[in-house]
């Protein structure tokens, strides 16, 4: 009795893993997928407008710090009539600068004039897959602004389509 005991505990091991590899398995095929992981992109901005001797220029520029490519955009006004005559607006909307936009890697950039956007510029002018953009100033309206100070904010970053 003492080793039938045993032989039943044995016999009860084997047939519980036995079990298991008496599965029979039917392959239909494979699933697959690929995650990308993606680093952070921190975009830099810079903006040099100026006006002298009655005259516009200067820009805004952004680029990735890293020099990766992105597809990114800066806020221009809705009313810009074509993506190579832009008007980026000053906070009290009374005077505008006429400008054109600029892609790295001689991309094409594209106005995008329903972006809905913050602020008074709420278009923006886009480039896809770029390191860096800007808005070059060309010209000013009116013409001859009053003395004062005028503040233009451009919304920037990055798209997906």
């Amino acid at each position: 009795m003492k080793y039938m005991n045993k032989m039943i505990l044995c016999a009860s091991i084997a047939a519980a893993f036995g079990a298991n590899a008496a599965n029979q398995y039917s392959p239909e095929g494979v699933t697959t997928t690929t995650i990308e992981i993606t680093k952070p992109v921190t975009i830099t901005a810079q903006n040099s407008y100026k006006v002298e001797g009655g005259n516009a220029s200067g820009g805004a520029g952004i680029k990735t710090a890293d020099g990766s490519k992105v597809d990114m955009y800066i806020g221009v006004s809705a009313s810009s009539p074509s993506v190579q005559d832009l008007r980026i607006v000053d906070d009290t909307q009374t005077l505008t600068l006429i400008a054109q936009p600029v892609c790295g890697s001689s991309v094409t950039p594209e106005l995008d004039q329903a972006a809905g956007r913050s602020g008074v510029n709420t278009g923006a002018v886009t480039c896809k897959n770029v390191a860096s953009m800007l808005t070059m100033a060309s010209g000013m309206e009116p013409s001859n602004p009053a003395p004062g100070t005028y503040t233009f904010k451009q919304e920037y970053g990055t798209f997906t389509e």
